[in-house]
């Protein structure tokens, strides 16, 4: 009987260890595919200098240089954030910003739009802002705020980890989708 559950106590053991994708693995293919569906010309694009600002086990922050040509086929260059949150609400969240100062977003808004924005606001956020920063920006902007109603204090030793997800969160309910299922097709890069 002891032979049996060291067994399958070791089985155990080796099938949860064989993880399947890193975290940051799979938000690269998921921002790859994101960007495939929403250029209008995904061929012509890049995402140059591709790199990891954030991960924990549920978040990846990525930043990159999106280079592509618009529908007027004119190179476009554009500084962008992309979150990617693993399994909350039993499902997978995006959003993206483009960072580039001289093209703000958020200016025009649809009434599902300016609905957010009101309930953001509500909670003492500038909707905006929001739009415009990285998460990074967002919870040294707001860190007062998120530590009032959270369950941690400054003495958390994973406090900058806690507070970087609820900025990415804030962020996400601003402007952020659940990611759609793709039903096993395939994306062609």
């Amino acid at each position: 009987m002891k032979k049996v559950l060291i067994m399958i106590a070791v089985v155990m053991a080796v099938l949860s260890s064989c993880s399947t994708k890193d975290i940051e693995q799979e938000a690269t293919e998921q921002l790859k595919a994101t960007m495939r569906e929403t250029l209008k010309r995904p061929d012509d694009a890049t995402l140059a200098n591709l790199r990891t600002v954030f991960k924990s086990d549920s978040l990846c922050i990525l930043q990159f240089t999106l280079k592509s040509k618009n529908s007027l086929g004119m190179d476009m260059v554009s500084p962008m954030e992309y979150i990617y949150l693993v399994g909350a609400f039993k499902a997978n969240y995006e959003a993206w910003t483009d960072l580039d100062p001289l093209f703000p977003t958020g200016l025009v808004m649809d009434d599902k739009e300016m609905e957010v924005a009101k309930q953001i606001a509500k909670q003492g956020f500038d909707y905006e802002y929001l739009m415009e920063h990285t998460v990074d920006e967002i919870k040294d902007k707001y860190r007062d705020q998120l530590l009032k109603d959270a369950p941690y204090t400054d003495k958390d030793p994973n406090l900058e980890d806690r507070l970087m997800y609820s900025a990415a969160c804030i962020r996400l309910r601003a402007q952020g989708r659940e990611i759609p299922e793709t039903k096993g097709k395939d994306i062609k890069l």
